[in-house]
């Protein structure tokens, strides 16, 4: 699912950017939702924190209480994957925007090839979000291809002697093992236990004393070891 949050406060505008996502996923099979504001708010901050879901953003520089940039940073603070498209009035800020390093991906004027230069941006921003990293490995005759995205955490099965990959969706169980698993991911992911990978967008809460991570899904997990408390408390960004 794909997740477009625009926030303009010009009705026009922000009526022909809904219609140009609309025109853009119409080829595509993909499922999406347009999340419309005028404004930051309570909404968008939610919106925010939820760093395991496909989002696109499409920000006007100029809103009443803050600016598209001011936006931007606070969605950097929690969220390196998602896009972010800048829409103004006022082009010359373009230099403060690539100033910025918020990794945007477009900073477009609202007066010069608008619609063709959102659509193609739009195009782009699909590429990226479905050809995100996935973990390949086989199993018997079967090759499996899990995203980055849907894996929760993975875990040493001592008895059978194999990794078990926990994802939003099922288990699969890998004959690799945590450390040559761990070596294929990405700065998501982080070795809390000799026997555990979590990956931290889903990470809900950490008891640090009793050594216990809870995940978004409400499942929980013993394995967080003495020495890698710290280094998760400077990895994770609990909301």
């Amino acid at each position: 699912m794909f997740n477009f949050v625009v926030c303009e406060d010009d009705k026009n505008i922000k009526e022909n950017i809904t219609n140009l996502i609309t025109k853009t996923m119409m080829p595509q099979d993909l499922d999406y939702i347009i999340h419309e504001f005028d404004d930051y708010n309570n909404k968008v901050k939610k919106i925010i924190e939820q760093t395991n879901i496909k989002k696109i953003y499409i920000l006007d520089i100029e809103l009443s209480s803050r600016s598209g940039l001011d936006i931007a940073r606070k969605i950097r603070e929690k969220d390196w994957n998602s896009i972010i498209i800048i829409v103004t009035a006022h082009y010359e800020l373009g230099l403060e925007a690539i100033k910025s390093r918020l990794m945007l991906l477009d900073f477009i004027s609202k007066y010069i090839n608008f619609e063709e230069r959102l659509k193609s941006s739009l195009e782009i921003a699909i590429k990226i979000l479905e050809h995100k990293k996935s973990l390949i490995f086989e199993n018997g005759s079967i090759l499996y291809k899990i995203k980055y995205d849907d894996i929760i955490y993975i875990i040493k099965d001592t008895i059978e002697r194999k990794s078990v990959i926990r994802t939003i969706y099922a288990e699969y169980s890998v004959c690799d093992n945590i450390s040559s698993i761990m070596e294929k991911l990405d700065s998501r992911f982080f070795q809390s236990h000799r026997s555990c990978i979590v990956n931290k967008d889903y990470i809900k809460k950490i008891d640090f004393k009793d050594g216990k991570i809870t995940f978004n899904n409400n499942e929980h997990l013993y394995l967080l070891a003495r020495g890698k408390k710290k280094g998760l408390k400077e990895h994770v960004r609990i909301c």
